[in-house]
């Protein structure tokens, strides 16, 4: 990496992480196309039920306490809406934040061993991993866990691997590593805990270095920690008691497989490769330039072994596993791609090996994707899906052309803007094809302009809470439909399950149902019906045409 001295990120490179990933991750970020999904409701609702009620402290999903995950997440959320409105949009905002955060932050550290150069590559690889393109545009905790996962360890690397600069020193460095533990707490409870101090603790036993005990230890930053681990907790016990039962009914359920297997124990051996997409082939040559180096073999190698592979084998043991739980071990990645895509193209530039070779190579392989997606009869957006490959074809030959002609910084730049291109064509035009949340959010907005004006709905027993955001007030929530009252006219919106047993009594009316079943379950699809005690309704049947 000559030329490519270590030092700090310079404010050039931290504005083109920023710009880059800006502008990336804000198209089409919200409108036609782009409904909150579930997961999102579930932290948006409890954010509006906040401004709306004053009640800081228990998430509520339409009054009712939700209390499995910490609130910071919803926090963030309503502030967004309090200043940009309770749009889509809006509500995402936060978690592009958070994303371009994390991007500088890593690319800080990068340079600091590394130099610029790969600290701004280190950056733009972190933006565009699959796990990041993907929930860093969802109003969802997964992006805020891999910030102050990311900004917890940062620090802690900081102060305890020697750089060319040294350690850093300053005496508030623990405080500020406990408070993003804290963070991480407030963000997902108990495991983002578990990532940071598996990966600190499993260092600090492998180093045998006093100084990381000494801070790890440090006295003020551990009263930093116990006052984020104790504030929120207390205040949500005393104002609603069950909150603990939750808690533990969520993290140890979820660890003892309370709600059934999710993936196979083996799942993170490709889920980890997947989620740093499509950068995971320069990750390994990254690690193999490490070995040659050296680095990889002294503490930073130790540590960005210890940052992911606790964090996996603790993820590996419990019953419940999904591949974006994977994302805050994956900031070690961006880093090693980084260094690997630097090496690859100084060694691309250095060869005398024809230039047209890799541009042909990677046509042939575009050429196999359309003829698959040619094949395909059930693919949907099938046309924009062709143009985004016929942009990455010609994009390949300019790319080899750049490095033919020895410019090996106008390279990078149309190599990442050819992945700019590519991710934000997806998103505008290919993602909407597959956005079965908006025609749920349609069926909201049919349901609101038949219902009776000012006439509450029931939600009952909805697995999916998607639709309470976009659903008019005043809504009632029965989790229970044995505890449904039948003894009064009333509408109400509720799945297949529940229409199926209420429809027996003859009393029930159906009006509308929705166009897609949540999650492709027909045992989900959700109906609007009416239920009325005095008369005999029609039978309807639950057929879907």
């Amino acid at each position: 990496m000559a030329g490519n001295l270590p030092t700090s990120l310079s404010f050039r490179s931290a504005a083109v992480i920023v710009l880059y990933g800006g502008t990336l991750l804000a198209v089409n970020l919200g409108g036609a196309g782009r409904a909150l999904t579930y997961h999102e409701v579930v932290f948006a609702q409890p954010a509006r039920e906040m401004l709306e009620t004053g009640d800081w402290i228990i998430p509520r999903m339409l009054g009712i306490p939700d209390t499995h995950k910490p609130p910071l997440t919803s926090w963030l959320i309503a502030l967004a809406i309090q200043c940009l409105g309770a749009g889509e949009w809006a509500v995402r905002v936060p978690s592009v934040l958070a994303a371009l955060a994390a991007a500088v932050w890593l690319g800080f550290l990068a340079a600091r061993w590394f130099g610029d150069h790969i600290g701004c590559l280190t950056g733009l690889i972190h933006l565009t991993m699959y796990h990041v393109l993907q929930f860093g545009r969802l109003a969802e905790s997964d992006v805020f866990l891999v910030l102050f996962v990311a900004l917890a360890l940062g620090i802690f690397a900081l102060a305890n691997i020697d750089s060319p600069f040294g350690r850093r020193r300053q005496r508030w460095l623990p405080w500020a590593f406990y408070l993003a533990c804290g963070l991480a707490f407030m963000t997902k409870s108990l495991i983002g805990l578990a990532f940071i101090g598996s990966a600190g603790g499993l260092f600090a036993i492998w180093q045998r270095d006093w100084r990381v005990w000494r801070f790890l230890l440090d006295p003020i930053g551990l009263l930093v920690l116990v006052v984020c681990l104790l504030a929120w907790p207390l205040a949500a016990y005393l104002a609603y008691p069950p909150f603990l039962d939750d808690q533990l009914r969520h993290h140890f359920g979820r660890f003892h497989g309370y709600w059934g297997e999710d993936e196979p124990v083996y799942c993170y051996l490709y889920n980890i490769p997947k989620c740093g997409l499509p950068w995971s082939p320069l990750a390994v040559w990254g690690i193999v330039v490490g070995w040659r180096q050296g680095w990889a073999r002294g503490p930073l190698g130790r540590f960005a072994l210890c940052w992911v592979v606790p964090g996996t084998i603790l993820l590996t043991m419990s019953q419940w596993r999904h591949y974006h739980y994977v994302a805050p071990l994956m900031p070690p990645f961006a880093v090693l791609s980084a260094v690997g895509l630097w090496d690859f193209v100084e060694r691309r530039h250095a060869s005398a090996r024809p230039w047209w070779r890799l541009p042909l190579v990677m046509n042939l392989g575009l050429a196999a994707g359309v003829v698959l997606v040619m094949s395909l009869a059930n693919v949907r957006g099938r046309g924009p899906i062709l143009g985004v490959i016929a942009v990455a074809a010609v994009a390949c030959w300019w790319i080899g052309w750049l490095e033919q002609r020895r410019r090996m910084r106008a390279q990078l730049a149309a190599l990442f803007g050819l992945v700019w291109l590519l991710a934000a064509g997806t998103f505008q035009f290919v993602i909407p094809h597959y956005d079965l949340y908006s025609q749920l959010a349609g069926f909201a907005e049919r349901v609101n302009r038949i219902r009776p004006a000012h006439v509450p709905v029931h939600m009952v027993d909805l697995k999916e809470d998607q639709l309470t955001w976009y659903l008019e007030r005043p809504l009632v929530r029965v989790d229970e439909p044995q505890k449904l009252d039948t003894t009064r006219d009333m509408y109400l919106l509720a799945p297949r399950e529940v229409i199926e047993a209420l429809e027996q009594t003859g009393r029930l009316q159906i009006i509308e149902r929705s166009p897609v079943a949540p999650r492709r379950l027909e045992s989900l699809r959700v109906f609007y019906a009416r239920w009325q005690p005095d008369l005999q309704a029609v039978p309807v049947s639950l057929r879907t045409p």
